[in-house]
C-alpha cells in the first residue's frame, strides 16, 4: 500500500470537500455536511476500547496459565477490534469523533467550514481541519487560507495537538501560526497522560480574529523585510547547518545540495515572483516550507504530510517563522 489512509475496516477512512486530494481516496461531501455526515463519511463513526493484555505463564505443574500484564491495556477498535496501541491505565483517549465535535460550536456560528478528515495507521492516528471564513492577504495580492487542525494519535507516537495553520494560495505552501496564549508556540499539545478539554483549548488558542491579525502583520513585516543573496544563504544554514560541539558542521554535502534548493525556490519557486516575495525574508521563509511540503524525501506522499503537520517538518517550518521575525526585527 503506497499510501497510509486506514482502510482496515474494507473503505477508505477520509472525507473531503472541494478538489480530489492527490491519493484520489476518500468520500467527497458538500461544504454544508453535518458533522454527524462528516464522521460517517470519514469513517470516525466507531471508538476505542481498553482491553486487558494477557500472556501465558507455567505453573509450578508446568501447565500453561493467563496471566494479566498490570496496569497496562490493548486500544481495541470497536468495529473491527483490531489492536490500534497500547497504553497504561493513565492514557487517556481521544475518541474518533470527538476529534470532530472539537468543531461543532466553531461551524454552527459559521466561522468555520470542515474541509478533510480521517485516520491514517490502521486508525491509530486521526485528524480534521476546518478553514476558517476569514482569509488574509500580505502585501497587495498574497493571499492565504487560514485554517484549524485538530489531530491525535491513540497509540502514543503523538499528543492531541490543536493549531491555526495558514496555507498559501499561490503555492499551498502550509505554516502553522504562533498561537493565542501560548508564548509564541506553534501548536496546543495536550499529553494523554491529561484528559483533553475542548474549551480549555480553545481558549488557548485565543480569539480566531485576534490570532488572524498578529500573523498577518508578523508576515507584512517579513515582506518589507528586505535581505541580499547572502542574507538568504545565511539564513538558510542556520536552518538546515548540524553542528557538533566542537562547531563543526558534520551535514556540509547535505546542507550545499538543500541550500542550492532553497536558493531556487527563494529567486524562482511558486510565488517568488509576488512583491512580497521578491528579495524579502517572507519569500525566504516560503522557500523552506514550499521545500518541507513538496520537496523532502519521503516514503510516501502521507509520510511527508505527517511530517509536515505534525512532526519536525512542522518544527522546521515555525523555527524558521521564527527565526525570520528575529532577523527582520
Amino acid at each position: 500500500m503506497a499510501h497510509q489512509i486506514d482502510e482496515s475496516n474494507g473503505r477508505d477512512n477520509m472525507a473531503y470537500t472541494g478538489k480530489t486530494p492527490w491519493h484520489g481516496l476518500g468520500q467527497q461531501l458538500n461544504p454544508d455536511s453535518t458533522l454527524d455526515e462528516w464522521k460517517m463519511a470519514a469513517g470516525l463513526d466507531w471508538h476505542i476500547q481498553k482491553r486487558p493484555i494477557m500472556f501465558g505463564a507455567r505453573d509450578e505443574d508446568g501447565n500453561m496459565i493467563p496471566r494479566v500484564i498490570k496496569n497496562r491495556f490493548a486500544h481495541v477498535r470497536s468495529d473491527t477490534q483490531e489492536e490500534i496501541g497500547i497504553g497504561s491505565d493513565r492514557f487517556q483517549l481521544m475518541q474518533p469523533g470527538d476529534t470532530l465535535e472539537f468543531y461543532r460550536d466553531l461551524v454552527d456560528g459559521s466561522r468555520f467550514t470542515i474541509e478533510t478528515a480521517g485516520s491514517l495507521a490502521g486508525g491509530s492516528k486521526i485528524w480534521a481541519l476546518a478553514r476558517c471564513n476569514l482569509d488574509l492577504t500580505v502585501g497587495d495580492n498574497d493571499k492565504l487560507k487560514s485554517y484549524l487542525l485538530l489531530a491525535t494519535a491513540n497509540d502514543g507516537t503523538m499528543s492531541t495537538t490543536a493549531g491555526f495553520n495558514s496555507v498559501r494560495v499561490v503555492c499551498n505552501n502550509t505554516l502553522t501560526m504562533a498561537v493565542g496564549n501560548n508564548e509564541g508556540k506553534a501548536a496546543i499539545k495536550v499529553p494523554h497522560s491529561r484528559q483533553f478539554n475542548a474549551n480549555s483549548v480553545k481558549s488557548e488558542l485565543g480569539l480566531v480574529d485576534e490570532r488572524l491579525e498578529a500573523f498577518a502583520q508578523d508576515a507584512d513585516t517579513l515582506s518589507q523585510a528586505h535581505i541580499s543573496d547572502q542574507d538568504a544563504i545565511k539564513y538558510f544554514i542556520g536552518l538546515y547547518a548540524k553542528v557538533d560541539d566542537k562547531g563543526n558542521v558534520s551535514n556540509e554535502k547535505t546542507l550545499d545540495r538543500v541550500t542550492s534548493k532553497l536558493m531556487h525556490l527563494y529567486r524562482a519557486g511558486p510565488g517568488a515572483e509576488l512583491e512580497s516575495s521578491r528579495g524579502t525574508m517572507w519569500g525566504a521563509v516560503n522557500a523552506v516550507t514550499n521545500h518541507v511540503d513538496f520537496s523532502t524525501r519521503a516514503r510516501s506522499d502521507e509520510n511527508r504530510f505527517n511530517s509536515g503537520q505534525f512532526g519536525t517538518g512542522a518544527l522546521l517550518k515555525a523555527n524558521a517563522f521564527n527565526e525570520a521575525l528575529k532577523i527582520a526585527a
